[in-house]
């Protein structure tokens, strides 16, 4: 119960805040706290007489608002947008409006909706300190408060009303508009709103044209330099199909009499029609680079910190060389997740769309993840490590790693104003692959490499 009544205080409170500050003019924003303070003064009227002016600007108010009602306006609208964007780049592009209707139009302003612009109700009691976390049950409660305000102030995309010139009747425009995402995932475009201020200047009326696209925004990228993870080739059995995807390929180097245990998927069916026994398809073994990217995302709330080791992750992943090896990203959310990309396996862009809406794991253990990396050690032949801090658990998956003979280059993301001299640990013999990254100084950081 207290969840809801606060959910919908806090929703309330949100969209009275939007429509004060995209809504009401400098003028109207002046004639409302006018009539607050005015109105205020009514308790001593025997003192002033400046709460007379109170009905007069409320006057001004509600014919301002009315005037909205009479607002009508038919567009045709599109957009022409980019295929991917990164976080706090300005994305500029082309929208086309046309004006069916048979009267000019002028005086007009856009705005984006954009929707999932606030948490909705399943994430936002989901937004809870665990009870390991520490202190009592009122301070769990009030630092889960200033998590869910947090996420209610903040803003996944910074837009401001663009001034639209002239719409002719029966004739299409193209103009350029602009925004800013400040968050990853995928941005959905639920409408525009078309603006026009009432006459007296104190009020933007507005009428929502559907119109409903999604742009994906990859996380923040950073320069890095190319790194070189050495490591040997390593057997990865039956080749990189098998190494990769689920079934087998249907390319092979020779037939061979089936075996108790071959998979049915490796029956060679036309053979086996001819010799009239079973016939299996012999793959060939294939030596080859095999990497691994692995995210560290064990974090009792999402964060800066967070947020950035992701960041981090990406800007890595576009900096490998994957013409003739293979890049396994390997972290762990709801369960555990294994995306292998390079040479004819995938692309990039499947990388940075699964780092784009990877989210933090509050209530899984560290170990998960230790389990994945241990299944895939044998096969790796270096890895790169961004972690969100060094106790014991992460150590022990590094070195996990150096005992198989992983060559690693380790990252740790810390708060900022954290203590960053911490012991290597593992890493202690390859002081060079082991970086401290200081959460709002990351690009600094990384330029020491």
């Amino acid at each position: 119960m207290y969840d809801r009544i606060q959910y919908r205080l806090m929703w309330a409170f949100y969209r009275f805040v939007w429509w004060f500050k995209y809504r009401l003019t400098s003028a109207g924003k002046l004639v409302l706290l006018g009539l607050v303070f005015s109105g205020s003064l009514a308790w001593t009227p025997n003192k002033t007489l400046a709460y007379q002016i109170a009905p007069f600007l409320l006057l001004i108010l509600i014919f301002s608002l009315a005037s909205g009602f009479f607002f009508k306006i038919r567009l045709r609208v599109q957009r022409r947008l980019p295929r991917i964007i990164s976080v706090g780049q300005k994305v500029t592009y082309k929208c086309s409006l046309e004006n069916i209707t048979e009267t000019p139009q002028t005086g007009l302003a856009l705005m984006e909706i954009f929707k999932d612009i606030k948490p909705s109700y399943e994430q936002f009691v989901t937004m809870k300190m665990p009870p390991q976390s520490g202190g009592g049950w009122i301070r769990r409660i009030m630092a889960q408060d200033k998590i869910r305000i947090r996420a209610f102030k903040e803003t996944r995309v910074f837009t401001r009303d663009q001034p639209l010139p002239v719409l002719l009747p029966r004739k299409k425009l193209e103009i350029e508009n602009s925004f800013i995402p400040l968050v990853r995932g995928y941005l959905r475009f639920v409408g525009m709103d078309i603006i026009r201020q009432d006459p007296l200047g104190v009020y933007g009326s507005t009428v929502t044209i559907p119109c409903e696209e999604s742009l994906l925004v990859i996380p923040r990228m950073y320069k890095t330099p190319v790194l070189h993870l050495g490591g040997s080739r390593k057997h990865n059995q039956k080749g990189i199909s098998l190494a990769s995807h689920i079934g087998e390929s249907e390319e092979f180097v020779s037939l061979r009499d089936y075996r108790p245990g071959d998979p049915l998927r490796t029956i060679h069916w036309k053979s086996w029609a001819k010799v009239g026994k079973p016939v299996v398809k012999q793959y060939q073994e294939e030596y080859f680079s095999r990497y691994a990217l692995i995210l560290d995302t064990f974090t009792p709330s999402a964060s800066q910190r967070f947020e950035e080791a992701v960041s981090v992750a990406a800007s890595f992943s576009a900096n490998i060389d994957l013409g003739e090896s293979l890049l396994d990203i390997l972290f762990v959310g709801t369960e555990s997740h294994r995306l292998t990309t390079g040479r004819s396996l995938g692309r990039i862009d499947q990388i940075l769309e699964i780092l784009a809406t990877v989210k933090h794991c509050p209530d899984q253990p560290f170990s998960a993840l230790n389990e994945l990396v241990s299944s895939r050690s044998s096969l790796l032949s270096g890895g790169i490590c961004v972690l969100l801090g060094w106790d014991e658990e992460r150590q022990k998956l590094v070195r996990h790693l150096r005992a198989a003979h992983v060559p690693l280059k380790v990252f740790v993301v810390l708060d900022e104003g954290a203590e960053p001299a911490i012991d290597p640990g593992p890493m202690k013999d390859r002081p060079d692959d082991f970086k401290v990254l200081m959460s709002g100084r990351i690009e600094e950081g990384l330029k020491d490499l």
